[in-house]
């Protein structure tokens, strides 16, 4: 699979959470980018050995396995964005069923976001998260939205800025998810703990 189809892919998971037309944005630039092993063992750590910003990793994805962590290549002077994807299926037709977490990271991230309707605030670690629903069903832009109590079947996004630590810069982050309520969603924002 190409760095640009990965790529495409991964704003089609972003998409998807909020129910917006999946396609793949020339803002997100080549692809992917495939940092060199650095051989620790951990992609996150190998990830922020790459980047100036601080890498989060998750400390729960409550069984969610992991499918993929690597990072999107940005446009020119623009750092890697880290990406990571946890689902319980595999995907179909380049998108994520069922149960999954898609987690983007960076300063700024490079990949579009995508609008939804705000659901909720949160404390992620401190910090103000903002929590968008999904659409329910429908392909019209703006899709028709789903009431807050169908958050499981329609997924979401949350997204949260954390400071910089150790002279690092802020990171941002979006975390999408599906087959996860509101609680589970924030258990697995509020695991986010900076690597190394």
């Amino acid at each position: 699979m190409s760095g640009t189809r990965i790529a495409g892919v991964v704003i089609a998971l972003v998409a998807l959470t909020l129910g917006a037309p999946a396609m793949a944005s020339p803002a997100i630039g080549a692809g992917v980018a495939t940092l060199p092993a650095m051989g620790s063992g951990n992609p996150y750590e190998d990830i922020q050995v790459g980047v100036s910003y601080t890498v989060y990793q998750p400390g729960t994805t409550r069984g969610i396995p992991q499918r993929e962590v690597t990072t999107l290549d940005c446009a020119a002077g623009t750092e890697a964005s880290a990406s990571a994807t946890y689902s319980a299926n595999r995907p179909q037709n380049q998108w994520y069923t069922g149960t999954y977490i898609t987690l983007l990271q960076g300063n700024p991230i490079c990949a579009d976001g995508v609008t939804g309707r705000q659901i909720a605030t949160a404390r992620v670690n401190g910090q103000r998260a903002t929590v968008f629903i999904g659409c329910d069903g429908g392909t019209e832009t703006p899709c028709p939205r789903a009431p807050r109590s169908r958050l499981a079947q329609v997924g979401g996004t949350l997204e949260v800025t954390f400071p910089g630590r150790g002279g690092r810069p802020s990171t941002d982050i979006r975390m999408g998810f599906g087959g996860l309520t509101l609680g589970q969603a924030l258990q697995v924002a509020r695991s986010l703990a900076p690597v190394g």
